[in-house]
């Protein structure tokens, strides 16, 4: 049974990072869609553009920035950029908030206009993956954001909370190939920031990937049956 359990995983390892041969496109009219700590509709936007090159980063002390995001839409005034956009296959991270002025966290200010905090703990399973990217709004840098990332419907995945409708390019959703989900478990779509200016605002990317790269979710429910039926076996 160890075995069994050893080479499913390997082959969701191996499988998932063969997407890197994949050459996503740019995608157009992505939904931002920020929260309150309570749930409440803050902003956002769906002229989101977003780009993916397939691959997966598996630890955090190595990744590298595999994809982008962006808008020409101000949040609250003021303009904002992400960047440092990593996306990750399924698995368990501790994401370490804390950055230095001048490193890359922090390209361009001072110390005091650097979000730093804590770190995040996240599981993506075997249907997930998730990304983590740095956000600068106005003079701070720094801001962390992570999403675990699910295909499917806003509404199913995220019931009772709302999802940004309005201008600003032209809403598709609820359906996208990446729905942000609640990682945290609080009832909220997305997880709380714990840096900078909005810390325990909920930030929710709801993404398209074109072609779909062959991410996990696409065949994890197959292998993980195969674990099933092993342990099925086992018992007979």
């Amino acid at each position: 049974m160890y075995s069994i359990k050893k080479s499913v995983s390997a082959a969701v390892v191996i499988l998932g990072l063969s997407a890197g041969t994949v050459h996503a496109a740019t995608t157009y009219n992505n939904n931002f869609t920020m929260l309150d700590g309570g749930g409440g509709m803050v902003g956002g936007t769906n002229d989101v553009v977003f780009t993916w090159d397939g691959s997966f980063n598996t630890d955090p002390n190595t990744a590298v920035s595999n994809a982008s995001i962006s808008s020409t839409t101000p949040f609250f005034g003021i303009n904002w950029t992400a960047y440092n956009v990593k996306i990750y296959g399924p698995g368990t991270y501790t994401i370490s908030t804390a950055d230095t002025a001048g490193g890359t966290g922090c390209p361009t200010v001072l110390q005091a206009n650097c979000a730093s905090g804590g770190n995040y703990n996240v599981t993506a399973d075997a249907s997930q993956v998730m990304v983590h990217m740095k956000f600068a709004w106005g003079s701070t840098e720094g801001i962390d954001v992570v999403n675990v990332w699910q295909s499917g419907s806003w509404t199913s995945l995220n019931p009772g909370n709302p999802i940004f409708k309005g201008a600003n390019g032209t809403y598709i959703g609820p359906i996208y190939n990446l729905v942000s989900t609640d990682w945290d478990g609080d009832g909220i779509a997305g997880g709380g920031m714990i840096d900078g200016p909005f810390q325990g605002f909920n930030a929710n990317f709801n993404v398209n990937a074109v072609p779909v790269p062959a991410t996990v979710w696409l065949f994890g429910s197959g292998l993980l049956g195969l674990v099933g039926m092993a342990r099925r076996k086992k018992k007979i």
